[in-house]
């Protein structure tokens, strides 16, 4: 991890930590135990230091959330995945939480415009990914039914819910068993009526 990487990771922990602040480079300086000149060596405002620790936060939950390991069979996959969600609400590491800080509210349009591109780029990677996952349930006969687009609009309702619904309220329930019951419930949507 780099100092800039460094930064960038105390700048989303304030971001969390005072969810409802505002503040000026020079209290995040003084948050930060850095010189305020110290900032500026790696970004030009502190909208653009917002920014970076934005389009960071996506990129590092993207390297946690789509694990290349294809040897576990299919519901050891999707389970996988899951969990790894569930770390990210419990790190707080979701991006969902932080986009209506005042801090990302008030970004300049462009700004705003390129976490918007990088968004939908990380969500489109995960999609991806995640129907991998799903079309390896096809082949090993997990999963019943081809994937038809009302499928797998109910399907990924059923995911972003689940991600909302954590990220929102927490994981007060036993991991184990939630995730039996996604993933029952997932498959149980897939098969042919």
């Amino acid at each position: 991890m780099t100092k800039k990487d460094d930064i960038l990771e105390e700048v989303l922990e304030l971001l969390h930590t005072h969810a409802a602040d505002k503040f000026t480079m020079k209290n995040l300086a003084e948050h930060l135990n850095r010189s305020k000149s110290s900032l500026y060596e790696y970004f030009p405002s502190k909208q653009e230091m917002i920014t970076e620790a934005l389009e960071y936060l996506m990129e590092t939950n993207k390297s946690v959330l789509l694990d290349p390991d294809t040897t576990a069979d299919f519901k050891a996959r999707l389970k996988g995945y899951f969990l790894r969600i569930m770390q990210l609400v419990e790190d707080k590491r979701m991006m969902q939480n932080l986009v209506y800080h005042p801090e990302v509210n008030t970004l300049p349009d462009a700004l705003k415009k390129r976490l918007e591109t990088k968004m939908i780029a990380v969500q489109a990677a995960n999609r991806e990914f995640f129907w991998d996952v799903m079309e390896a349930g096809i082949n090993a006969g997990e999963i019943s039914s081809t994937v038809s687009a009302e499928r797998k609009h109910v399907v990924e309702s059923m995911m972003v819910g689940t991600m909302v619904e954590m990220s929102h309220r927490g994981l007060p329930f036993d991991k184990e068993t939630y995730l039996n019951e996604l993933i029952d419930s997932m498959i149980c949507v897939q098969q042919k009526p």
